[in-house]
């Protein structure tokens, strides 16, 4: 299995000029089919807002911590002829640290790429950065960890140990300029359901930071059954009975409710 990431691009401003718009570059050796994301995090003491998003980008999750800190997520698949750039526009000025990224690999599903995310804030003054559990619905699928924080001095991550110890860190970034620091990690996770909580190491106490978690879908969807996931088919006993065998079925998915009664002749 395969799935890596490419060098990331950054965008570090301590005040946005109007049009309050920021630049993005692709990263480098980008193809079709990729999954790039722009992770990036605002300091402003009155809300700040998305104006203008570039063509194909998809938000995953958005949050305000404590009213002054923002942090975004969004994502896009690339195609066959990306731009070598993409440009945002915000609501207002405001510091700034953005993050492109891009995973390459065999690993998701491209047309359906999001299975589930995590976005709930978690604000203790100390050095956990953490994304709440979340329910992943497949297993092989790959899962990606973006934590972000502000302050003044420097700041780096420990990589998560939940759902395992597989978690590779990325990128580890930021600036003084607009006093944010960010990481990524990634991992491909071989279970499926609950991840538990999914926690970053800062390596000094802050209390104004925040965490999202995406799990993808695996390329191919459901990844396969196992003897424990079949259950027996009821079969019709007519006509005839003699010859008819038993069926076998995922309970999900579907839901057993979906399935009618089949049969079959050898």
């Amino acid at each position: 299995m395969t799935f890596t990431a490419r060098v990331e691009t950054y965008v570090n401003v301590s005040s946005i000029s109007s049009p309050y718009n920021f630049v993005l570059n692709k990263p480098s050796g980008t193809v079709e089919g990729d999954f790039l994301y722009a992770f990036f995090m605002t300091y402003k003491t009155s809300a700040v807002s998305v104006d203008s998003v570039p063509s194909g980008w998809t938000l995953i999750a958005d949050r305000t911590v404590s009213t002054n800190y923002h942090f975004f997520l969004y994502y896009k698949v690339a195609g066959a002829s990306e731009p070598t750039s993409y440009t945002w526009s915000l609501s207002t000025t405001a510091k700034l640290h953005a993050v492109c990224g891009c995973y390459t690999g065999g690993d998701f599903d491209p047309a359906d790429p999001i299975d589930v995310f995590s976005d709930t804030q978690y604000i203790t003054g100390n050095t956990i950065c953490r994304a709440a559990s979340m329910v992943v619905g497949a297993a092989n699928s790959p899962l990606l960890f973006f934590g972000g924080l502000y302050h003044t001095s420097a700041k780096t991550f420990t990589k998560p140990t939940v759902p395992t110890s597989d978690w590779v860190e990325d990128d580890d970034a930021g600036s003084t300029t607009p006093d944010f620091w960010s990481t990524t990690c990634s991992m491909i996770w071989s279970g499926s359901g609950p991840t538990g909580d999914i926690d970053a190491t800062i390596s000094a106490s802050d209390a104004q930071k925040h965490a999202f978690a995406v799990a993808l879908n695996p390329l191919g969807g459901y990844p396969g059954p196992t003897p424990s996931a079949f259950n027996a088919l009821e079969y019709d006993t007519e006509p005839p009975s003699a010859g008819w065998n038993k069926l076998a079925y995922l309970s999900e998915p579907p839901v057993p409710s979906s399935w009618n009664k089949l049969k079959y002749k050898p």
